[in-house]
């Protein structure tokens, strides 16, 4: 019985100093909101309206990419290994040349509407990006000619 007692006094006084540490946590938490809350009231219009543009661009460009490969999953019926290596070499492409990742997802999305496996569009896919860099051409439109004269001519 005596040792119960020792070891209740024992937590209560360790819980003692852990909620001593705790507020003063709390405190220096306290105090970087309300400084962060300072420097944002004093930012200007100038610094964070460009901010918030470039943030929403962001998320925009995001979402238009993600819905893409979306479309590019469930029109070319590729597995999920497939499906993310056709989203890896979008970004990659997206990344590497003047072209978005989301239009390269569209040149992907347009061969796979034309019958074209998720194989046989991520071999074509740098080398029509090549073609309507050349041509000046929209990644697309570039997909959809050279991927109809190729089932044209089998």
């Amino acid at each position: 019985m005596g040792r119960l007692k020792d070891l209740i006094i024992n937590i209560g006084a360790s819980t003692k100093n852990l909620d001593k540490e705790l507020g003063k946590t709390r405190g220096k938490i306290n105090g970087m909101s309300r400084n962060l809350q300072k420097v944002g009231r004093n930012m200007s219009a100038a610094v964070t309206a460009p901010l918030l543009g470039i943030a929403a661009a962001s998320s925009k460009t995001f979402v238009d990419f993600e819905f893409q490969m979306a479309k590019v999953k469930a029109v070319s019926g590729a597995t999920e290994s497939q499906f993310q290596a056709l989203q890896e070499q979008a970004k990659h492409l997206g990344a590497t040349t003047m072209h978005t990742a989301s239009s390269v997802s569209t040149l992907q999305l347009e061969l796979s509407r034309l019958g074209f496996t998720a194989t046989e569009t991520q071999n074509a896919t740098a080398a029509i990006l090549d073609l309507a860099t050349a041509t000046d051409s929209d990644l697309g439109q570039a997909a959809d000619v050279v991927g109809s004269t190729l089932r044209a001519f089998g």
